[in-house]
């Protein structure tokens, strides 16, 4: 393809994910190392036949203004991801120092949201991923294996209870045992469709006699 061709044909593409893509993700860096103004609070006296009472009020008139001179916040550099909920690097100085090992230490850590959140994530791509992957390919290869007149309703009704039960996994806030029963149910429906085949396997054989 000749350069000036390719590039009328990138264009496009290539616009839509810089405005898209490039330039959000740079926005969200920049904004990343800004925090939200603290809010201008200031004393009010109430007086009353009773006496008089000093209370605390946001100004909102102060504040306000505060926030139109600096719409991205006060700079905070790094402080957001240091802070306790994300890489919480004070948090883990301490932890190092007050407990005697290292178990203890780990326990610690993980009770922490940023690495109770990665631990997830990482069991959840290392274990989760590749099982339903596998299981995937083999209902496929058993989809595959049976006869035309019945794949496509077992394909259909597969599917259907495949996502109802992932919704209801998800609705019931990751409950393993939702989860067991995906995978009991996968299992049943590989069986089953084998069972099926050897039984038109069978059919056949007796025809053909």
């Amino acid at each position: 393809m000749p350069n000036k061709t390719f590039f009328w044909f990138f264009l496009p593409t290539g616009l839509a994910m810089v405005l898209f893509i490039g330039l959000p993700i740079i926005s969200t860096g920049v904004q990343s190392f800004y925090a939200q103004h603290d809010q201008v609070v200031k004393e009010v006296k109430k007086c009353d036949p009773f006496g008089c009472t000093v209370s605390i009020v946001v100004d909102n008139e102060e504040t306000t203004k505060i926030r139109e001179a600096k719409p991205l916040g006060k700079f905070n550099g790094f402080g957001t991801y240091i802070d306790r909920n994300h890489l919480a690097t004070e948090e883990i100085k301490k932890f190092w120092n007050e407990t005697e090992t290292f178990g203890e230490f780990v326990d610690q850590v993980t009770n922490l949201p940023f690495y109770k959140a990665l631990i997830f994530t990482l069991t959840y791509c290392i274990f989760v991923t590749p099982n339903v992957l596998l299981l995937g390919f083999i209902i496929a290869l058993s989809l595959n294996a049976i006869s035309r007149k019945i794949r496509g309703p077992l394909i259909f009704g597969t599917i259907l209870v495949m996502l109802s039960l992932m919704f209801l996994y998800e609705y019931s806030g990751g409950d393993e045992y939702i989860y067991v029963f995906i995978a009991a149910y996968t299992f049943g429906v590989c069986v089953a469709m084998y069972g099926i085949q050897k039984i038109n396997d069978r059919l056949a054989r007796l025809k053909s006699k």
